[in-house]
């Protein structure tokens, strides 16, 4: 390998004039002294030597324009020792190129981005204690604030993966502020404008993968908020478009994976904003509810979405009345998932889920009218609406199943086989590792489907009167929807040993979320928000203690055995819970003496008017819809 090679210039020559004039005057002082008389002996000693001390001062002179030569003229010591030095000080040409790279390079990691991304590297390393965690948390935040007012893409990067930290460590709160920030960053940027159509970027030059590196950082914006707004109860003030933004390439080499579900998750959000918006405020009427235009809208645009999607996006559980079937529904999701491949394994898991929800959360109102109206007759009811109600009621039931089966299958393929009950389990040897044991942790956006799921299982096992289950079911449904009838009555009623299977793999879910979240310190087997002191409250809190009394509601409901002590000790002790997502700061200075702050709990949409064994969800539409209900 060629390598250019550059010398030193020579000192200028009055520089050569004072060494040489310094070394003449170093060897006269050092010249011994001669007497004023002398013989002829004596000068003849007298040349001798001063022929040597000439000879000196050439030598003198010699080694110092050779000095200079070697040492430049930065006034350093010349090293005249012949001793090599040890091979592991001396540089090898590998250590230049590093050096070399690291001065050349455009594209260095800035300072609150590299502290952002050693914060999550420590939060996602078990070994590292939380306060050092938070420690890293606190000099990244310090930070990015000096460069919040500075759009570039690496900031804005920065901004995203903070708020992101925040979010794992179950305060959404305190990251949305940063997140906030970064859109209003990406506007300014106008990275909402695909790439190849921005001619304010011709100038750059931009390569295929800074390209794509913008347009993943919008897709990735544009889905982070509409999963804010799908939870939160206020909007985001940002308000982005995809409109003139291509979805994600596949095909710009190996850095970047294949992302099928984006466009569709972002679909699906936007219509579940579109239903929280739809039910911010109680109908006016009966009427209103059922024949809405703006809800038959709705369902059409979910009839839309479905048919866009592919079908091998969509997990869809069959019926499993048996073990058997449970295992074999969970090899069939896993070779559906290796089929798509393993890029985008939780993209079709996240579109599965929140699909399913969707449908619960439409028809969640014309369900509730099966407590509220509980003769499914023609002369309580006015005939036309008992078609809508009976098919809100299937609907509501088989997505809630599906989700819980779903939800089933992601405990199975990321747990030890001894946590789940060992008739939906298997060897967890004969399945490949799909998805990783901190999945629920990276993904705790599933806590609100499964918090749906909940709601619509409770309220049919304990709420639904028995006449609308023989409103248009078949013999098959009442198969798969686990219905019985009673020998002794002959009423129909939903199996509730299922129905609390489901809602004990439920707060499986969320006792793992909730050791997450809630401090890495706690155990996953202590992860009990009412008992665990350990775990700081956090976004499932306020989900773990509703889906508790849930649960505890279809005991009572249907324990036909109990005597009068039995239910009094299975019998709620308070009577009136208001349920709220409590705030607490992430740095360790803000931890003692703040004052508390209690907001709206994070979902989808709460009860809706309804209260769980005392408790109430917090929400500014709950009064109206129990309202509502009570006229």
């Amino acid at each position: 390998m060629d390598e250019e090679c550059s010398y030193l210039p020579l000192p200028s020559l009055d520089k050569q004039k004072q060494r040489s004039k310094a070394a003449l005057d170093s060897v006269k002082t050092e010249a011994p002294s001669t007497p004023s008389s002398t013989t002829s002996g004596d000068c003849a000693a007298s040349t001798v030597a001063e022929s040597r001390v000439s000879s000196g001062v050439l030598d003198r002179i010699v080694a110092a324009a050779e000095g200079s030569m070697d040492t430049g003229y930065t006034g350093m010591n010349m090293n005249t020792s012949l001793a090599l030095e040890h091979p592991d000080l001396v540089a090898t040409h590998d250590d230049w190129v590093i050096v070399a790279q690291f001065f050349n390079s455009s594209d260095r990691i800035p300072a609150p981005l590299r502290l952002t991304i050693c914060a999550l590297a420590a939060h996602a390393n078990p070994s590292i204690p939380d306060n050092v965690c938070i420690s890293y948390y606190n000099r990244a935040r310090k930070a990015v604030m000096r460069s919040i007012d500075k759009p570039s893409l690496k900031n804005l990067q920065t901004l995203y993966l903070i708020a992101n930290f925040a979010i794992v460590n179950g305060q959404p709160t305190i990251g949305k502020p940063f997140f906030i920030n970064a859109l209003w960053m990406l506007i300014h940027l106008r990275m909402d404008v695909d790439p190849d159509a921005s001619p304010w970027l011709t100038h750059l030059n931009l390569s295929e993968l800074e390209k794509e590196e913008r347009r993943r950082a919008f897709w990735l914006c544009f889905y982070t908020t509409k999963l804010v707004q799908s939870c939160s109860t206020p909007s985001s003030p940002a308000r982005l478009s995809a409109a003139q933004m291509r979805p994600p390439k596949s095909d710009i080499g190996s850095l970047f994976s294949e992302i099928l579900t984006t466009q569709h998750n972002c679909s699906i959000l936007e219509l579940i904003i579109s239903i929280k918006r739809h039910y911010a405020y109680a109908p006016a009427s009966l009427n209103d509810l059922i024949l809405s235009e703006q809800a038959l809208s709705l369902s059409a645009e979910l009839l839309s979405l479905h048919s866009e999607i592919p079908q091998f996006l969509l997990l869809a559980p069959e019926p499993t009345p048996t073990p058997g079937h449970i295992l074999m529904q969970n090899k069939i999701f896993i070779s559906q998932l290796l089929s798509v491949g393993p890029t985008d394994t939780t993209g079709i898991i996240s579109l599965s889920m929140f699909f399913n929800a969707s449908i619960c959360l439409l028809h969640r109102p014309k369900l509730y009218l099966t407590h509220f109206l509980p003769n499914a007759s023609a002369t309580a009811v006015p005939p036309s609406f008992i078609p809508i109600i009976a098919s809100a009621l299937k609907q509501c039931l088989t997505a809630a199943y599906r989700m819980s089966d779903i939800n089933r299958f992601l405990l199975h393929i990321t747990q030890d086989a001894a946590n789940i009950d060992s008739a939906s389990s298997d060897s967890a040897s004969e399945h490949p590792q799909l998805l990783p044991k901190s999945f629920w942790e990276a993904h705790n956006y599933l806590a609100h489907p499964l918090f749906e799921c909940a709601i619509v299982l409770w309220f049919i096992a304990c709420k639904t009167s028995h006449t609308w289950f023989d409103v248009g079911f078949s013999l098959e449904e009442f198969e798969w929807l686990k219905l019985r009838r009673s020998m002794s009555d002959g009423r129909v009623r939903i199996c509730s040993k299922n129905i609390k299977a489901c809602l004990r793999d439920i707060l499986k879910s969320y006792a793992i979320l909730n050791s997450a979240l809630g401090g890495r310190d706690a155990g996953r087997e202590t992860a009990d928000p009412l008992r665990d002191n350990s775990i700081r409250p956090n976004m499932v809190t306020p989900m773990i203690i509703c889906v508790q009394a849930m649960l505890k509601d279809v005991e009572l409901s249907h324990f036909e055995t109990a005597s009068p002590e039995n239910m009094k000790e299975l019998s709620p002790d308070i009577e009136s819970v208001l349920l709220g997502m409590k705030v607490m700061s992430l740095g360790e200075e803000d931890r003692g003496g703040s004052t508390e702050v209690v907001e709206d709990p994070w979902c989808f949409m709460g009860l809706m008017g309804l209260d769980v064994m005392g408790f109430r969800w917090r929400a500014p539409y709950e009064d109206s819809w129990r309202q509502f209900w009570n006229t």
